[in-house]
C-alpha cells in the first residue's frame, strides 16, 4: 500500500496549473462530505469517479493558488490512485468557517458554495509520509482565510483573494 507522498502531491497538483499560475500552499487533507456534496463540487470544476459511501472521508491533496483551491481526491486504501479532481474558484465561495480541533495542529475548514458545504480537515501531522511543508502550508491557507473572511464567515470581497 502506497501512502500520500510529496512526489505525487507535486505531480498531481502541477497538472492543474494554468500558464502563469503557481501555488501559495500545497498540503494533504481529508474531505468530509456525503457523495452528493462531493459530486456537486466536482460538477462545478472537475470530476469524481468510483463508489463512495453516504458519508465519506477522502484523503486528498489540496493546492491554493491566488484564485482557487484545487483538490485531488485519492483512493482510501491505494493512495497512488486518483479518485477524482476538482477546483473551487474563490469567486464562487460564499462563506467559510474555520474550527480549531481539540487535537493539536488540526483545523476543520467548512467551504460553502451554492448552499453546499465541503468540510476539509487539515492536520500538521505528517507521520508515515514524506509530505513537506504541511505546517507552513496550513498556516498560509488559514492566513488567507483570516484576511478575507469576516467574523460571520462571509467573504469580505468577491473571492477570497
Amino acid at each position: 500500500m502506497k501512502t500520500l507522498n510529496e512526489k505525487d502531491k507535486n505531480e498531481l497538483l502541477g497538472q492543474a496549473l494554468k500558464e502563469g499560475e503557481s501555488y501559495e500552499a500545497k498540503v494533504w487533507g481529508c474531505l468530509m462530505a456525503d457523495t452528493k456534496t462531493l459530486m456537486s463540487f466536482a460538477a462545478v470544476g472537475g470530476s469524481l469517479a468510483g463508489a463512495m459511501g453516504a458519508l465519506t472521508n477522502q484523503y486528498c491533496y489540496v493546492g491554493m493558488t491566488n484564485s482557487k483551491f484545487v483538490f485531488y481526491v485519492m483512493e482510501t486504501f491505494d493512495c497512488y490512485k486518483v479518485k477524482g479532481a476538482f477546483e473551487v474558484p474563490f469567486a464562487q465561495i460564499e462563506k467559510v468557517k474555520v474550527k480549531k480541533s481539540l487535537l493539536p495542529g488540526r483545523h476543520v475548514i467548512k467551504i460553502y458554495v451554492s448552499k453546499q458545504c465541503l468540510k476539509l480537515s487539515l492536520a500538521t501531522n505528517t507521520i508515515g509520509t514524506d509530505i513537506q511543508n504541511q505546517k507552513e502550508g496550513i498556516a498560509m491557507i488559514l492566513e488567507e482565510i483570516k484576511k478575507n473572511i469576516n467574523e460571520k464567515g462571509e467573504v469580505k470581497r468577491h473571492g477570497i483573494n
